[in-house]
């Protein structure tokens, strides 16, 4: 009787199985359920992004009042601090490229 030769594995992951909200034509409940989950998580990365960003902003608006204070505007900066408190604004920085006109060119 000759060896039995047995293949190697593929190198191919396995296939997933997704839950029963992500088929074609889920159940009510079974959708529902599977957003529940999408938002849980998205609500627990969101409070880690917060707990990280937190210390940072605040160490920010700090220096930014102190560096208020030292120039001598302490009325701006008590304004600034109250608008700043009610709403926290990100800036983000995006480098605007003037767009050449086909003359330009």
């Amino acid at each position: 009787m000759a060896p039995i030769k047995r293949e190697e594995p593929s190198a191919l992951d396995h296939v997933e199985i997704v839950k029963p909200g992500a088929s074609y034509n889920p159940s009510f409940e079974d959708h529902q359920k599977l957003l529940q989950e999408a938002v849980d998580e998205q609500i627990k990365n969101r409070e880690e992004f917060d707990k990280v960003m937190n210390p940072m902003k605040r160490k920010r608006r700090r220096k930014k009042n102190k560096e208020i204070e030292d120039s001598g505007d302490v009325e701006d900066s008590s304004e600034m601090q109250d608008s700043e408190s009610d709403e926290e604004k990100e800036h983000v920085n995006i480098q605007i490229i003037p767009r050449l006109t086909q003359a330009d060119r």
